[in-house]
């Protein structure tokens, strides 16, 4: 039971020595404790303690502490920030093992251990703790087992943290290769798609290619059918179009030819049928830039011309 009752810690001052000794304590004042920078050894011995606060680390004028005789479990993970202890006496508490801080106490010269139960390494590397030679020998191999110890610890969360990270770089490198393969599964099913469209477009012109094909066939094959499709209207629209247009150029063609081979018989009586100027023009043009050059052309022609001229016949 924490006793509430204040201690006048002036009257437990001796010089740098305070004693808390037999106080019944089972709180370190520690805040108290800080009012005297002066102290340099402190008794809590044969009190009630079982933790030691974490400000305890604050305490780093002590040089000597003597915790014998309390109830201690543990120490706190900071106590290696008590650089300037000298002297720990931590003889017949309930202590099992010490924390990896407990390393850095470079100043620490004098350690008794004695009458805990202590984990069967850190005992065999304490030892007996029977007299000052013992105890300075204890301070001098427990500050260096634990540094082994924290080496070791330290060495396995490094080992810790490299296997979390190649984990994660494996986690991180299976994601984007499982990315990267979506992507190229999404790529490849946009190309199948594609092809399958351009497959289709071609499909459909090569339908729609032999769809004509056919009307046209069926507009040439059926020409006294009555044929309601609007291609194969226009198909035979501009046949009978390129045909008249034919036919009035042929017939405009063998006109001129006749024209140029009738001699000045025909030539007069046009004169003589009509006293328009512009006939004389006509005939003048003609003779002048047309019949030159239906004369100089007209042998490869001639053929030609007797066959329509039968066909007239």
């Amino acid at each position: 039971m924490v006793v509430h009752k204040k201690i006048n810690l002036k009257e437990k001052i001796t010089e740098d020595y305070l004693d808390l000794s037999l106080c019944n304590l089972e709180k370190i004042p520690i805040k108290e404790i800080l009012e005297f920078p002066k102290i340099k050894r402190l008794n809590l011995s044969f009190n009630n303690l079982s933790n030691l606060p974490s400000d305890i680390s604050k305490l780093q004028h002590i040089k000597e502490i003597d915790l014998s005789k309390n109830h201690l479990q543990s120490l706190p993970e900071n106590i290696g920030s008590l650089v300037n202890l000298k002297c720990l006496d931590l003889l017949g508490n309930q202590l099992k093992s010490l924390p990896e801080s407990f390393s850095e106490l470079k100043s620490l010269q004098w350690l008794d251990l004695k009458d805990n139960p202590l984990d069967s390494e850190l005992k065999k590397v304490a030892g007996e703790c029977n007299d000052e030679a013992q105890c300075k020998k204890c301070a001098i191999n427990v500050v260096r087992y634990m540094k082994q110890v924290a080496a070791e610890e330290e060495r396995k969360r490094q080992i810790e943290i490299r296997r979390k990270k190649e984990k994660e770089a494996k986690q991180q490198a299976e994601e984007l290769a499982k990315e990267k393969e979506i992507k190229l599964q999404k790529k490849r099913e946009r190309e199948q798609k594609k092809l399958q469209k351009k497959q289709t477009n071609e499909e459909n012109l090569e339908h729609e290619g032999f769809n004509e094909n056919l009307n046209t066939s069926s507009c040439l094959n059926s020409p006294n059918k009555h044929v309601k499709s609007g291609g194969c209207q226009t198909f035979l629209s501009t046949l009978s179009f390129l045909f008249f247009v034919t036919l009035i150029i042929c017939g405009t063609y063998f006109v001129l030819v006749n024209y140029c081979e009738s001699g000045n018989k025909l030539r007069i009586r046009i004169k003589n049928y009509s006293k328009a100027n512009y006939l004389s023009h006509l005939i003048q043009m003609l003779d002048q830039n047309v019949c030159p050059v239906i004369n100089q052309n007209k042998v490869p022609y001639q053929n030609f011309i007797k066959l329509f001229q039968q066909i007239n016949l």
